[in-house]
């Protein structure tokens, strides 16, 4: 397969470090911070941990703090294919709620209703346009979930949180 050659000017030094730390606060941890920009969107995903979260309120003011913080995190070129990148806001990001830390793979992990230690799924858009459906996870394993839009945040709780 052939794809047309990458023309770019890039600092390769700064494609190379493409690693973001976790970000650690009092109330919460965001770990797995991935960029998973396309050639017309920054985008993010993360996993954030709120330890002691009881109440929507409290989880979600907690969001809106790691939002705006993941909005503003500058992002590197890819090496292998154009990305949006730069100290531009960020288009979208992608957030899995949970209560305690686990391992990839665990139960723990699990984004279903019945997994206790999840809460929410989050989406941040700053267009419509950008904004994912999720219609097939929607559609099976999210059914149950309940999806609220509070400006441009979706949030996806898990029923069985707070």
């Amino acid at each position: 397969m052939l794809w047309e050659p990458y023309l770019e000017d890039i600092n390769i030094i700064e494609a190379e470090k493409n690693y973001f730390t976790d970000i650690i606060e009092q109330n919460y941890k965001v770990t797995e911070i991935k960029d998973i920009s396309t050639e017309d969107t920054k985008r993010f995903k993360a996993t954030v941990y709120i330890e002691n979260a009881n109440r929507k309120n409290h989880v979600r003011q907690d969001i809106f703090k790691i939002m705006d913080t993941l909005k503003k995190l500058k992002n590197y070129p890819n090496l292998k294919y154009k990305t949006k990148h730069g100290e531009i806001p960020a288009d979208l990001i992608q957030l899995t709620i949970y209560k305690v830390e686990a391992r990839s793979g665990r139960r723990e992990k699990y984004l279903i209703s019945s997994n206790e230690n999840f809460i929410a799924t989050v989406q941040y858009f700053s267009h419509q346009n950008y904004k994912l459906s999720h219609t097939s996870l929607k559609g099976n394993i999210w059914k149950d979930l309940k999806f609220r839009r509070e400006g441009d945040i979706e949030f996806g709780w898990n029923p069985n949180f707070g």
